[in-house]
């Protein structure tokens, strides 16, 4: 997806700090840079109280996913590592014509519904979007909890 789609997102600003006891599910997406479908690996993280779950896709084929049980205890290192990212959601950065970069996308949800959404394209040693912190951090915290993560992107 291109940051074009994704300014016509739902986004909402954080008007208060999270409450980790309400989080139900954080899912983290990360969508590949514009190259043959051969090359081109995206991905969505989901991850809940009890498990995390993988999908990888090229340009919306589905080509692996997984399901991994986890625990509470998990779940709240997850949360965690949500909060040490910093991360909130702002007014967009628009992107200045870049294009062939990456995005990654955070959504977090509690038993009402979304309540933080925002993404960031990466392009040119620049960052676009909505999403302000780590991300990064966000990121290392999810994929270290599937473990064959190298297999299901090849």
């Amino acid at each position: 997806m291109t940051a074009s789609i994704f300014a016509a997102a739902f986004i909402l600003p954080l008007e208060e700090p999270l409450d980790a006891h309400r989080i139900t599910s954080i899912v983290y997406e990360y969508t590949d840079s514009p190259v043959p479908p051969r090359y081109h690996r995206s991905y969505a993280i989901t991850v809940d109280r009890d498990s995390v779950r993988i999908v990888v896709d090229s340009y919306g084929e589905v080509l692996a996913s997984g399901n991994y049980s986890t625990g509470t205890e998990t779940f709240e290192e997850v949360c965690a590592a949500l909060a040490e990212a910093g991360l909130s959601v702002g007014s967009e950065r628009e992107n200045d014509g870049c294009t062939g970069g990456t995005t990654e996308t955070v959504t977090v949800r509690n038993a009402e519904g979304v309540v933080m959404e925002g993404w960031v394209y990466h392009c040119g040693g620049g960052d676009y979007g909505t999403l302000r912190g780590n991300a990064g951090h966000l990121a290392a915290a999810v994929k270290a909890l599937i473990p064959d993560l190298e297999e299901l992107l090849r």
